[in-house]
C-alpha cells in the first residue's frame, strides 16, 4: 500500500497568484517599469520619451487585454495582436492613437516599451511594463 504523494495538487486546487510588485498604483508605470493590477477603464500616463503619453485598459476578458494608446506623432512602432495605429492633426498639433491586444502567450511592444500579462481573469489582470 503506497503513501499518497504530498506534493501532488488536489483536484480543484488553484494556484495562488502573488500580488503584483506595484499593487494597483498605476502611477508606478510612468517610467514604463512596473507590475500592476489593472481593470477595464484604468488609464495611466507614461513618460513621453517612450513615444506614448497615455495607456488605457479598454477591455479585458479571459483571452487578453485590449490596450489603447495615445502618443506623439510619427515613428510609433506597435507589435502585438489586433493592432491599429493612426495619426491625426488638429490646429497644427499632431498625435498618434492606436490599440493592441496583449495575451498571456502573446506579449506586445510599443516602441521600446514591452507589455506582457503575468495573470489574467475576466475581471482584472497583472500587467508588466518594462523598458527595452
Amino acid at each position: 500500500m503506497g503513501v499518497p504523494d504530498s506534493g501532488a495538487a488536489s483536484p480543484g486546487a488553484q494556484a495562488v497568484e502573488a500580488a503584483p510588485r506595484d499593487g494597483s498604483e498605476l502611477a508606478a508605470c510612468r517610467d514604463a517599469d512596473c507590475e500592476v493590477r489593472v481593470e477595464a477603464g484604468d488609464r495611466f500616463a507614461v513618460d513621453e520619451r517612450h513615444g506614448v503619453d497615455r495607456l488605457t485598459v479598454a477591455s479585458l476578458d479571459g483571452d487578453g487585454v485590449r490596450i489603447e494608446l495615445r502618443g506623439s506623432s510619427g515613428g510609433l512602432s506597435v507589435r502585438g495582436m489586433s493592432i491599429s495605429v493612426s495619426s491625426s492633426c488638429d490646429n497644427g498639433r499632431c498625435h498618434d492613437v492606436g490599440a493592441l491586444t496583449v495575451r498571456p502567450d502573446t506579449p506586445g511592444r510599443i516602441n521600446d516599451m514591452r507589455l506582457r500579462l503575468r495573470a489574467l481573469t475576466d475581471d482584472d489582470a497583472i500587467l508588466v511594463l518594462s523598458p527595452r
